[in-house]
């Protein structure tokens, strides 16, 4: 499964990418129809879960997952069909993931372990889009694929012992396991998917100001499968991009 999905994300970056940049090399395109841009974003990102009434975690155990920090850096190629539409890939390397925090009373009720966690994960991302342009304002809608190349988590367990007032705090990092299969480890899926929107105002024509959304449809976290749960991505952020023009 893990070759599977390598294969198809893979392949679809390069048949994009290959119709993309085409006009290139034949030269059979209008000067202005294709410009070469690069692009970067900063905004937040989280893990959404479903059916949390079946999420993995003893009955007993209290969690809140929130939000951390996102960034993307990248390139792109905008390729004009005509005058309003253009599509737009890009690829990029994007952090993504979620902070998450659990309390759980054990030992007969004598210990209280909080723990608090921050998981980021790194990808290749390829999203499409098809742009719809006016003078100053665009308009963007699309998909986006992902592959993660690692991630990490820093979090720290505390250890409060009710009876006697004393606690006791580590601290540790380890790298997030992806595509693994065991199911005593938390791993989380290589590949990602989903939607994205895109809304802006562009300045002389090369400069493009907007604020992006991502929503995946891809279980990032398939272990929980067992338990009817389903955690996807999703991230807001506020891009900018330049855009070289062509000259004759």
């Amino acid at each position: 499964m893990k070759t599977i999905s390598f294969s198809l994300w893979a392949a679809l970056v390069l048949v994009v990418w290959f119709f993309s940049i085409q006009p290139v090399f034949t030269q059979k395109f209008k000067v202005g129809m294709m410009e070469i841009g690069i692009n970067g974003g900063v905004g937040i990102t989280t893990l959404q879960f479903r059916n949390t009434d079946n999420f993995p975690i003893n009955s007993d155990t209290e969690y809140q997952v929130s939000a951390i920090p996102y960034f993307n850096i990248g390139g792109a190629i905008k390729w004009r069909i005509n005058d309003k539409f253009s599509i737009i890939p890009k690829l990029q390397l994007s952090r993504k993931g979620f902070h998450i925090q659990s309390r759980a009373y054990t030992g007969g009720d004598e210990l209280l372990i909080t723990i608090e966690s921050t998981d980021a994960l790194y990808y290749v991302n390829l999203p499409v889009f098809i742009y719809y342009d006016t003078r100053k304002i665009f308009l963007g809608a699309g998909v986006y694929s992902g592959f993660a190349i690692f991630g990490k988590t820093n979090g720290t367990q505390d250890i409060y012992d009710l009876a006697t007032g004393s606690s006791r705090t580590d601290s540790y990092k380890q790298k997030i396991v992806i595509s693994g299969n065991r199911a005593d480890a938390f791993w989380m899926s290589r590949f990602d998917f989903g939607i994205t929107g895109e809304v802006g105002y562009k300045i002389k024509g090369i400069y493009y100001l907007s604020a992006i959304y991502e929503h995946g449809f891809w279980n990032v976290v398939p272990q929980y499968d067992f338990s009817k749960s389903f955690a996807y991505h999703r991230s807001v952020s506020l891009s900018f991009a330049y855009y070289f023009r062509q000259k004759s």
